[in-house]
């Protein structure tokens, strides 16, 4: 499975509409905004979103890649059509394990 770069959210317009949803599933480590995205026969697209508070440089680009993979090999289970946007939260931690089973429990 890859990570198309049609997944990817990237414009500022798709993360402004994060803006308005108010409900977001929440753990002590980060948090998790769904949206739909308009037709479902589309694939799920994915952001993440770490401050500068989390860490530094090296600590932030790799909890993005862990949260890419998790993505990637979990895609086959999210709602086709649904943009999910992740955020970190400070004090989270960078093992793929444990952030791999919290997400999985909050997108059901």
């Amino acid at each position: 499975m890859r990570l198309l770069k049609s997944q990817k959210i990237r414009k500022n317009s798709d993360f402004e509409t994060f803006r308005s949803v108010r409900a977001c599933f929440d753990c002590d480590m980060f948090f998790v905004k769904a949206l739909e995205g308009g037709d479902a026969a589309h694939r799920a697209r994915f952001a993440v979103i770490v401050s500068k508070k989390v860490g530094n440089a090296v600590y932030r680009n790799r909890l993005k890649r862990i949260f890419r993979e998790i993505f990637r090999l979990n895609q086959h289970r999210l709602v086709p059509g649904f943009d999910y946007l992740v955020v970190a939260k400070s004090g989270i931690i960078d093992r793929y394990d444990d952030l791999q089973e919290l997400f999985l429990r909050i997108i059901q």
